[in-house]
């Protein structure tokens, strides 16, 4: 699903909206780009099965409550070019845990922020996903708080993070990670930016490496 306006959809917790493929292989879920900013785009208690892609956000904003992203290929949650949504409640049920192989490391990932996004994200939880739970980079920022990552590893083409920070500023507060290969990374590559990653309130366990 392209969004380039406005995109409504309206389950409950008892009976959530379910976007799934209708055939053979997997669907790239609904990607919501830069026309639909400021359109006043809604999603409540969604979930999404058989994706490679769950969410992508192309420099938009849409408000997005209790969203479910049950074992996505790639990416549960993609942004790029200065999104900022408000995400709250998001739930990642594994993730590239059914990719026959990879090709490159960007599979297996709860929450990719990037290029510049800033978004606002209210409780997360990861569970058994391959690479990163949460991946930030790229000039990146935001509010993200109240995370729980449980199990984070497997993937043999990048360094697995419960979350990962490169060349970016977030914010990051109540942090909860438990097994994971490596737990908290930050990361400065580009001398161009700054990196400057916030810390609060982490709790990281049964992790080779609790921070690097």
């Amino acid at each position: 699903i392209i969004v380039d306006g406005r995109l409504t959809v309206l389950g409950t917790t008892a009976c959530p909206v379910v976007l799934e493929a209708s055939g053979l292989g997997d669907h790239e879920g609904i990607q919501f780009n830069i026309t639909s900013s400021g359109r006043g785009s809604l999603v409540q208690n969604l979930t999404i099965e058989d994706a490679i892609y769950g969410v992508t956000i192309y420099g938009s904003n849409p408000v997005i409550e209790n969203l479910t992203v049950v074992n996505p290929d790639r990416v549960a949650v993609d942004m790029f070019n200065s999104a900022a949504p408000r995400i709250t409640d998001l739930f990642v049920d594994r993730a590239g845990r059914e990719v026959p192989f990879q090709n490159d490391w960007r599979y297996g990932i709860g929450l990719s922020i990037g290029a510049g996004s800033t978004p606002i994200v209210q409780r997360a939880v990861f569970s058994d996903v391959l690479t990163r739970a949460v991946n930030i980079w790229g000039g990146s920022g935001g509010l993200i708080q109240g995370i729980t990552v449980d199990n984070c590893s497997g993937s043999s083409w990048a360094m697995v993070a419960g979350i990962w920070v490169e060349d970016s500023q977030p914010l990051l507060t109540n942090i909860t990670i438990d097994t994971s290969d490596s737990g908290i990374v930050v990361r400065h590559i580009d001398d161009s930016g700054y990196t400057h990653a916030v810390i609060r309130n982490a709790i990281i366990s049964d992790s080779m490496y609790r921070g690097v």
